[in-house]
Order: structure tokens, then sequence, then C-alpha cells
């Protein structure tokens, strides 16, 4: 709780002292106010709707929802596999069984980064 209370602080800090527009802001000169009023309306003319909410069952006629749902599911699975794996491995390897295969189960990860 401790941690929290600088981020706290500066979170009210900066909702009571920063100003929310560039006419507002007394601490800018008027120059770099026209500044970011030209960036303000060049972004404001940029944005187009792209589309209209369609709920949440879009999603599911949406290919790309069910793809990206099977890597994050193959991601967990493989490093489940490679957790739990890795004290046979190790078993298999040394002829011994290891009690602390804890220290040792990082070894796949730490191989394959220096691989590349």
């Amino acid at each position: 709780m401790l941690e929290a209370i600088p981020a706290v602080v500066m979170g009210l800090l900066v909702y009571w002292v920063l100003d929310d527009r560039p006419e507002a802001a007394h601490w800018l000169s008027e120059r770099e106010k026209a500044l970011i009023r030209q960036d303000l309306q060049a972004d404001a003319q940029g944005k187009t709707v792209v589309a209209k909410y369609q709920g949440s069952y879009a999603a599911f006629k949406d290919v790309r929802v069910y793809v990206a749902a099977l890597v994050y599911s193959a991601i967990g699975a493989a490093s489940a596999l490679i957790s739990l794996w890795t004290p046979t491995l190790i078993k298999r390897r040394t002829k011994q069984f290891c009690h602390s295969g804890i220290r040792l189960e990082p070894a796949p990860y730490i191989e394959v980064r220096s691989v590349n």
C-alpha cells in the first residue's frame, strides 16, 4: 500500500495542475499554443469511423479471433509442456532423479535464447 502513495499523489497533482486545453495553459507561449491547436485539428480531421458497434456476436464471426485464441493456447500449452517434462528429460539425460529440478527448469529457455 505504501508503494501506491506516490502514484496517487502524483495523479491528483496532475489532475489539478495540468490544463485541459492549450488556451488554458498559461505556461505555454502563443506560438506553442497555436502549434498544439493545429496538431489537434489535424488529428480530428484524420479520424474516421470505421465501423459501428455490432456487439459481441460480431467477434464470433471473425476468423482472426479464433486464430488469436489458437496461438495464445498453443503458447500456453508449449510453456506448460516444457515446464512439466523438463524434470523427466533431466532424469533421462543424467540417469539420476533430480529433486531440485526447479533450478534446472529454465535450461530449455536459456538454450533456445542463446541459439538466437
